[in-house]
């Protein structure tokens, strides 16, 4: 490397055209990081204004040569003549403070404008997001270049509103840098908006004025001939902060021998598997090449030791079939047993399963086999979880369940044989389940819901499915969520509720043991939920036993004739229900789960 200097934002940035790699990360800074600069600048402008010219240090941007190679949002400017008084770099550190302070310039530029104010330093301001040039098709071309199209078509919605740029707002770079612009609009309107427009001009080229020469940083530009990926790499082994996936996509193109269709391969993974979840299917992916877990912080250096030994095309090519199959498993499709039984895991919370999941998917093709693997899949791990077994067990069990899918001398029900021959046995499991609880929020009352379902179909017979939509079904409690002191005594009669209220005044045992008790749940569908009161246990079988009008005035049908466990609740209890029956309720659905879920 060459020249370091201490340099302001002005000159680092003086006619240059900067180009974010396609191996570098999506801007990713978030809430907090976007307040903390904003905060600091705020803090700089407030010391200045006793004339103590301050420096605000905001640490090193690298830059190297322009390489069309890793540059895809950027090819069509390198032999652009419009753009001669322009170098054109790439950076390789520093890309998320550039594209946040580009941001924040923009957000001025919309504020000066909004208030119809001037300041002397308005067209420098410019000058530092926007070339004023365009391309060979018309298309106006900024300073700053994202590694991503997405993310360049949101900067380039904010910096040229007038185009009418559309851009997917929900992808994680769009959807950041929206986030940094409305901090930025909200932070100038509080600050400049108390000043009459005079005043306001003249802070506002203050303002300005320090972000362009008292925001100072060190530059280094380095020399032709240097490896990017090499530097890249260096930069991050020096502590600076990369997901996997980012380590993973530089590793790929750094291996690549076409890095065009390499990052094809790898765009098509991404939205294959969505950014949340792309560094778990790296892992997944490749727990199932090595039957064995790899962590997230390993699957870096374990996917190193695989491109060493086979071809990048070869790697991307298997990624690529495993990323459409990952895709179904996020969003199972239609009612085929298969995609049920995977909607019941998703809801379970459970994504280690995907793993034996991926691997059969890949054998069975989502055919009937496929589906009944899912299924024993299913049963083992309720069972797993009823019985409160550890997650930690799941990685041995899995790692034997990947040898034995990939041998293919073993067939559909030797895989089936071997979970069922893993899960807890009927015992454990029944006594376990007469003891479930479960919390008001959304993920347990999903699991409640998957755990009744079974046993409502198991109950009603295969010939006689449930006759709406599963994902209309809620989970209803019989006595109410949060009843108070005076309302549980039509529950529990007075003398109970005497010894609760001067014992248990804000009902948490009570609640725990008795309200969230698996005893006290059944399904209903959910207008029907609504429609069932949180009164008294006459005011609930009322609504059990009545027809439901929804809001369309269609007739549901009465929901006692709709829900077994519904049916079953009215004949076992006629008059009443109480602790008691909670906890005799809780025995009978163990029972009944034991052969629902086997």
């Amino acid at each position: 490397m060459s020249e370091i200097e201490f340099d302001t934002f002005e000159n680092v940035l003086h006619r240059k055209i900067v180009v974010i790699p396609d191996y570098q990360r999506d801007y990713s800074w978030t809430k907090a990081e976007i307040e903390t600069l904003a905060e600091d600048i705020q803090d700089l402008y407030d010391r200045n204004l006793g004339k103590t010219n301050e420096p605000l240090f905001l640490g090193a941007i690298v830059f190297i040569p322009f390489d069309k190679d890793i540059s895809s949002t950027a090819k069509r400017i390198e032999n652009n003549n419009k753009l001669s008084t322009y170098r054109i770099f790439n950076v390789i550190d520093g890309q998320q403070r550039l594209a946040t302070l580009s941001i924040l310039f923009i957000s001025i530029r919309d504020y000066a404008k909004k208030r119809n104010i001037s300041f002397d330093e308005a067209q420098t301001l410019t000058n530092m997001i926007d070339t004023g040039k365009t391309d060979s098709e018309g298309n106006r071309i900024p300073l700053l270049h994202f590694s991503h199209s997405n993310t360049q078509k949101c900067f380039n919605s904010f910096l040229y509103p007038e185009t009418n740029e559309k851009c997917d707002r929900r992808k994680q770079g769009a959807r950041r840098l929206s986030t940094a612009k409305s901090i930025f609009d909200k932070r100038l309107a509080d600050f400049f908006d108390k000043f009459d427009d005079d005043t306001a001009s003249e802070h506002l080229g203050t303002y300005v004025n320090q972000l362009l020469y008292n925001l100072e940083f060190v530059e280094i530009d380095c020399r032709e001939g240097y490896d990017a990926f090499q530097i890249f790499e260096s930069l991050n082994s020096t502590g600076i902060p990369l997901t996997p996936a980012d380590q993973i996509k530089n590793l790929i193109l750094m291996n690549s021998a076409n890095k065009d269709v390499s990052l094809r391969s790898w765009e098509s993974i991404v939205e294959k598997t969505g950014e949340d979840y792309l560094v778990d299917f790296l892992t997944q992916y490749m727990f199932c090449k090595h039957n064995h877990r790899v962590s997230k912080k390993d699957v870096y250096n374990v996917f190193k030791d695989v491109l060493s030994k086979t071809a990048v095309s070869n790697v991307l090519d298997e990624m690529c079939e495993f990323s459409k199959l990952y895709e179904f498993l996020l969003s199972p499709s239609g009612d085929t047993e298969a995609a049920l039984a995977i909607r019941d895991l998703n809801d379970l919370g459970q994504r280690q399963v995907y793993v034996p999941l991926l691997l059969a998917a890949k054998r069975f093709a989502f055919k009937k086999q496929f589906a009944q693997i899912a299924d024993s899949l299913l049963v083992f791990i309720v069972r797993h979880q009823v019985c409160l077994q550890s997650s930690n067990k799941l990685d041995t069990i899995f790692s034997n369940a990947c040898e034995i899918i990939k041998n293919e001398a073993n067939t559909a029900k030797d895989i089936i044989n071997y979970f069922r021959n893993q899960q807890m046995d009927d015992d454990s499991f029944e006594k376990s389940f007469s003891d479930l609880s479960f919390q008001y929020s959304a993920a347990p009352q999903r699991k409640a819901k998957v755990y009744l379902k079974r046993i409502e179909e198991k109950e009603r017979g295969a010939d006689t499915p449930l006759p709406l939509k599963e994902f209309e079904l809620t989970v209803e409690h019989i006595i109410p969520k949060q009843p108070s002191i005076d309302e549980l005594e039509s529950w529990v009669g007075k003398k109970e509720a005497d010894r609760i209220r001067k014992e248990d005044p804000e009902l948490v045992d009570f609640s725990e043991r008795t309200i969230m008790n698996v005893g006290n749940l059944a399904l209903l569908y959910r207008p029907e939920n609504s429609s069932a009161t949180n009164g008294t246990y006459d005011e609930k079988r009322a609504s059990y036993t009545s027809a439901v009008i929804d809001e369309n005035k269609k007739n549901r049908g009465i929901p006692a004739e709709i829900f077994t466990l519904i049916k079953e609740l009215l004949e076992d209890y006629p008059s009443s229900f109480n602790a008691k029956c909670v906890e005799s309720r809780a025995e009978k659905l163990a029972e009944k789960a034991k052969n629902a879920w086997k």
